[in-house]
């Protein structure tokens, strides 16, 4: 499972294809597959992308503003019960769902009991059968004695005792690691009622009759945009859970108790997380130093040699990709270029939406509006310098005459550019 990195993040300037590498990463990771393997087959991958969404193995999601940790780990949310009340539960967040079905797995997979079923499907099994029989009893070591079910939450199960009272609940967390015997069983109090439950979870049987090997299966959360939230915030105690050493079944496992359901939490080996992170993005925080050095980094850069095959009339997409990222580098830095994907178009109108609507908005956003700088990287075809004189109102401000007027710049309307004046102006672009 170390051929990749357990928590790792792709970053790089817009255009580079963050996003759409985490499928191609997140599929060979479950499928035990070279990064690079079957990568032009985008078609097939996706199709295989989507089955293991489907099946829970993929997770993904974005961090945004809003996000809070009571969405990525756990919290209290409003929710309505059977009978239309509105009631208030521990509902687990995206991070504390996927990592549950995956220790889920590990655990089912290391057992040496019998069981057909992993936890959760004898569960699901034990709630379809009790929706169709709300009346099941559940009997005690105590002769005469049963109890009944009366409610599911997401972290507990309401019943009745024998004796009447209603009051009381057993948590799910702690029938599965009882299930899978990684808590010793407590004959006292609430320990007694386990027992029947277990029992009947284990009587659950697999409608494949064919003989399953138990295997740990992979799981990833992708998280788009992963510095645009608050990341301290979001992943509290997660800083410290999901370093390689500190994973449930390694040599330095650690567990936090969660603030909400007062419940012990580890993240399993078999989790894999993977973040992307726009460097260009000015609008969002610098990421958590903590959580930086528990990521490993794969710097996604602009990669002209993608658009080898990408050509209008006689310019070459590469060639103004590497001209414009060229200039861009001089000006700003490296974390500003614009990406490869942007450029990868055939036709003269395509190319016209791809600086009318892409490029020039980028470069407005990266200098500020100052279209000097513009003009040095596109080229006097797209910005052009007004020699209007301006007459000033009378005020008296100190530093200013009329005899140091500076020139104004303004970008050239490219809607209003006819295909001969386009295909000019990116000939100047790349000094033609």
């Amino acid at each position: 499972m170390n051929e990749f990195s357990l928590n790792q993040i792709l970053y790089g300037p817009p255009g580079t294809g963050k996003t759409f590498n985490t499928i191609n990463l997140a599929v060979a990771i479950i499928d035990g597959l070279n990064e690079n393997e079957d990568k032009n087959d985008r078609i097939n991958v996706r199709k295989r992308f989507e089955e293991l969404k489907e099946k829970g193995q993929i997770v993904f999601c974005t961090f945004h503003q809003s996000m809070s940790y009571e969405d990525f780990i756990e919290g209290i949310k409003p929710e309505t019960n059977p009978n239309q009340q509105v009631i208030y539960d521990i509902q687990p967040g995206v991070f504390k769902n996927i990592a549950t079905l995956a220790n889920d797995n590990r655990l089912y997979a290391n057992t040496d009991e019998k069981q057909e079923l992993p936890f959760d499907e004898a569960f699901a099994e034990l709630k379809e059968e009790w929706e169709e029989n709300k009346e099941m009893k559940f009997p005690l070591i105590r002769k005469g004695k049963e109890y009944k079910i009366l409610s599911f939450t997401n972290t507990s199960i309401g019943f009745e005792k024998a004796s009447g009272g209603t009051g009381h609940t057993l948590s799910i967390t702690t029938l599965r690691e009882l299930f899978y015997g990684s808590r010793e069983m407590q004959k006292a109090g609430l320990g007694m009622y386990y027992p029947p439950l277990l029992k009947k979870l284990n009587s659950y049987h697999t409608s494949d009759k064919a003989v399953v090997a138990k295997t740990e299966k992979r799981f990833v959360l992708i998280i788009d945009e992963i510095n645009r939230g608050n990341v301290s915030q979001i992943f509290g105690e997660l800083i410290s859970l999901i370093e390689e050493d500190k994973r449930l079944g390694a040599t330095e496992a650690l567990q936090a108790t969660l603030p909400y359901s007062k419940e012990k939490f580890g993240v399993p080996q078999n989790l894999y997380i993977i973040g992307t992170m726009n460097t260009a993005d000015r609008s969002v925080e610098a990421l958590d130093t903590a959580l930086r050095r528990r990521f490993s980094f794969t710097e996604m850069s602009p990669d002209a040699t993608q658009l080898a095959d990408y050509k209008v009339g006689d310019f070459q997409m590469a060639n103004i990709l590497t001209a414009i990222n060229n200039r861009i580098e001089k000006l700003l830095d490296r974390d500003h270029q614009i990406g490869h994907s942007y450029l990868m178009v055939n036709d003269l109108d395509s190319l016209k939406a791809v600086f009318r609507n892409k490029i020039i908005p980028l470069l407005q956003e990266y200098f500020f509006g100052d279209y000097g700088k513009i003009g040095l990287i596109l080229g006097k075809g797209f910005v052009e310098k007004s020699e209007n004189k301006t007459d000033f109102a009378d005020f008296q401000y100190e530093g200013f005459s009329d005899d140091n007027e500076r020139p104004v710049y303004r970008m050239i309307d490219i809607s209003a550019m006819d295909d001969p004046a386009f295909t000019a102006a990116v000939g100047i672009l790349l000094k033609k």
